[in-house]
């Protein structure tokens, strides 16, 4: 993720409509991401957990996708 400006949205009909504008967009498993390449998170996984147990959907689809890229493996 290159910094400028970028929009945080999950929800899908914002991303398409800023997508449309040429907007940068980015969600919030993609800062998650990007802070733990950049060293600034340790582990990708507890956070994306405490998200979770707090109400946010992550598909299993998703979800593995994401660990992959953090290069976390799923127990």
């Amino acid at each position: 993720m290159a910094l400028g400006a970028v929009l945080l949205v999950d929800d899908g009909e914002a991303r398409a409509v800023a997508v449309e504008r040429g907007i940068s967009v980015v969600g919030t498993l993609g800062v998650l991401l990007a802070a733990k390449q950049r060293g600034h998170l340790a582990a990708v996984g507890p956070v994306l957990d405490r998200m979770v147990n707090r109400g946010m959907f992550v598909s299993a689809a998703l979800r593995a996708r994401v660990m992959a890229l953090a290069g976390e493996a799923e127990l």
